[in-house]
């Protein structure tokens, strides 16, 4: 719908692909392997970044409807990472693969139809020092960001 959402898609979407070629020529040693922060395997890193796609996509667009969005304390994030690295340390390429698909044809299909508009939306986040961030601004952030970062720290050549 408007240019800056288009623009943003792409973005999201050439990360995605870089996420999606990492985890296909990551060879199964690296796969199983600690990444660059030494507390998570490649595997649980890229299913924690394709798996949260939908929920940072929601958030988003939250921001974008003018609704108040309430983050998770930063506590809960933690503790909940802290169960990822555990519970998806060894999950399969082929899971990944799936949650990174789903998650890119929602933003897809999603993020396009924002307006510029919509995207100058401006909330308060508790977790930023209550900055004020817009729906654009947080999807550069955690939806392109989230991807991004975590593709940084698996040492994977893309």
């Amino acid at each position: 719908m408007g240019t800056q959402a288009d623009a943003l898609t792409a973005c999201f979407l050439q990360a995605a692909n870089d996420l999606r070629t990492a985890v296909e020529r990551c060879p199964a040693a690296q796969w199983q392997a600690k990444n660059s922060d030494g507390e998570w395997t490649v595997a649980a890193t890229a299913q924690h970044a394709a798996q949260h796609i939908p929920g940072i996509l929601g958030a988003v667009l939250t921001i974008a409807g003018g609704e108040r969005f309430a983050p998770p304390a930063m506590a809960a994030v933690d503790a909940q990472n802290v169960e990822d690295a555990s519970a998806l340390a060894s999950v399969d390429k082929g899971a990944v693969l799936a949650a990174l698909q789903q998650g890119a044809d929602l933003v897809a299909a999603q993020l396009p139809a924002l307006s510029d508009d919509q995207l100058a939306v401006t909330t308060q986040i508790a977790a930023l020092q209550n900055a004020t961030v817009s729906a654009a601004q947080f999807a550069e952030m955690a939806l392109i960001g989230h991807l991004t970062d975590h593709l940084g720290t698996m040492l994977v050549p893309v």
